[in-house]
């Protein structure tokens, strides 16, 4: 029931963010954390490309021809 329910997400969690799966077989995920002056790549860096995402849905004209084309005459 309920209880097997979240059994089963723990699994599936523990799955997809298995080690093993990811990463080569010298590296765990502990190797990745930020320390001793080394800083890694979050996945809340990735934040920054929706609003991206979203423009070049919205605009593409304005985002595939950068203001260098435009000035030399470059149109759709």
């Amino acid at each position: 029931t309920v209880t097997a329910a979240v059994g089963m997400i723990d699994t599936l969690y523990e799955w997809i963010w298995w080690d093993r799966f990811w990463l080569p077989v010298n590296l765990t995920w502990a190797d990745l954390e930020d320390r001793d002056g080394r800083v890694y790549a979050k996945a809340s860096d990735l934040y920054v490309t929706l609003p991206y995402a979203i423009a070049f849905l919205l605009h593409p004209q304005t985002i595939t021809l950068p203001p260098p084309c435009l000035s030399v005459g470059m149109r759709f």
